[in-house]
């Protein structure tokens, strides 16, 4: 895939971008939205938040410890999140219930959680990029030659 940053932002490395990423999203999705009153919406969105929640954990994980595996749990539970949310904005629109503001904020979640990824994602690739070439560099010195 070709689209991939640099920097999560100008001054800020994708490393300390990861951690930025998951303590925003976390915190961003503690407030739960209502969905229209409907019970089974709710619970499914509960069940995404908690996966979400484990994948922004391991984010901080592997940004702590750069290893690239953590990160698809992250990105996993993103566009599953993400296409939650595009398939409810529906639902959201023609409940006379939710409030323009609740709308908004949806569209800015899905906005965020889009670029959110392919921080995460260019997170991923910078870190299996490393990896080769520290294995290579130790199996260098100890070849026979």
């Amino acid at each position: 895939m070709k689209i991939r940053v640099a920097k999560c932002c100008p001054f800020v490395s994708l490393r300390w971008g990861c951690f930025a990423i998951a303590f925003f999203d976390t915190s961003f999705h503690i407030v739960n939205l209502e969905m229209c009153n409907s019970d089974v919406l709710d619970i499914i969105l509960i069940c995404i938040y908690v996966i979400h929640a484990l994948g922004c954990f391991l984010l901080i994980i592997s940004a702590i410890i750069q290893m690239s595996h953590l990160v698809i749990v992250y990105l996993i539970s993103n566009v599953v999140q993400t296409l939650f949310f595009v398939a409810t904005v529906y639902i959201w629109i023609n409940c006379k219930e939710n409030s323009v503001f609740e709308i908004v904020v949806t569209f800015i979640d899905i906005s965020l959680s889009a670029y959110f990824w392919i921080v995460a994602y260019s997170y991923l690739r910078v870190c299996k990029e490393r990896v080769p070439d520290a294995y290579l560099g130790s199996a260098s010195k100890y070849s026979i030659r």
